[in-house]
């Protein structure tokens, strides 16, 4: 697995003004209208930077990471070009999952607070609200629990707020289901670190029922936080089942996040039993 060090850590949106350069010279002969002027630049640029995210979002997907930080870097660079305010922050919560997934919740959450600031006047409900669940993760992972709550309480009431404005196509993956993902794992991770259990039976209600397999994984990940052991085995199983198929980064991740929250429990054989093959759907990169 990559690990970034320090060049990478300190300046996640950092790279030569050159190389800025020559990518939006790019965008702008390949994708832009040649009669239209600087709308047509800004279309090009906006187009590009959409395509780069693309390529960087599949990249970490695949755990490519040092593509994935690059190519979504230049998208936002492209986006923010364009003029696009709403897409730039899009793209910068897409690299702050990735510093995420890399242990670095302080930068992830740095580009959050870039992609609030930048839309506080122009954001979709939705795709703020998505922000606001970001800013919930993360502040729960550099411990402060209060920021956290008050990110998942901003996240549902923005979330529901009625607009006329269309739904940028970008965001669309952001629905009631996903929301209800992301801010139940939050919970749980507040419920383990503040040693709160509340908040994993809070947890529990975020589960939507059409995410069969998000349902499963949290399920057992909040069984096993209020110590009902024997239900995180039959659930933790259940995930197993449904996520085997999938070979993604972000499946890996969950199998990997359930075996370390079982791994207290070992002394117990089912737990065991689970941990053991949890650890064997893991695949080499």
């Amino acid at each position: 697995m990559f690990v970034p060090g320090p060049e990478f850590a300190l300046r996640p949106l950092a790279m030569p003004c050159g190389e800025q350069r020559g990518f939006v010279r790019v965008l702008v002969d390949e994708f832009g209208d040649p009669l239209g002027g600087a709308q047509g630049e800004r279309g090009a640029l906006a187009e590009g930077g959409d395509l780069a995210g693309c390529v960087g979002w599949m990249s970490q997907d695949t755990a490519h990471w040092p593509a994935a930080i690059r190519y979504l870097t230049l998208a936002i660079h492209a986006a923010r070009e364009s003029g696009d305010r709403n897409l730039t922050a899009h793209l910068l919560q897409c690299l702050a999952r990735v510093w995420g997934y890399l242990s670095h919740p302080d930068t992830a959450a740095d580009c959050i607070a870039l992609a609030l600031y930048g839309t506080r006047n122009s954001a979709h409900p939705v795709l703020r609200a998505g922000l606001h669940c970001l800013a919930a993760r993360f502040a729960a992972l550099q411990g402060d629990t209060p920021e956290a709550l008050r990110n998942i309480r901003d996240a549902q009431e923005i979330f529901h707020r009625s607009t006329t404005e269309p739904l940028p196509p970008y965001t669309t993956y952001l629905d009631q289901a996903e929301l209800s993902s992301t801010l139940g794992e939050v919970l749980l991770f507040l419920a383990r670190t503040s040693k709160q259990p509340g908040h994993a039976h809070s947890a529990a209600d975020h589960r939507d029922p059409a995410r069969a397999r998000s349902r499963a994984f949290n399920a057992a990940r909040a069984l096993l936080v209020v110590g009902d052991l024997d239900g995180a085995v039959h659930i933790g199983h259940r995930a197993l089942d449904v996520g085997r198929a999938v070979d993604s980064a972000p499946v890996q991740r969950r199998f990997q996040d359930l075996a370390r929250e079982a791994e207290p429990h070992t002394t117990e054989p089912a737990i065991r039993d689970l941990c053991d093959q949890l650890s064997s759907t893991r695949r080499p990169r």
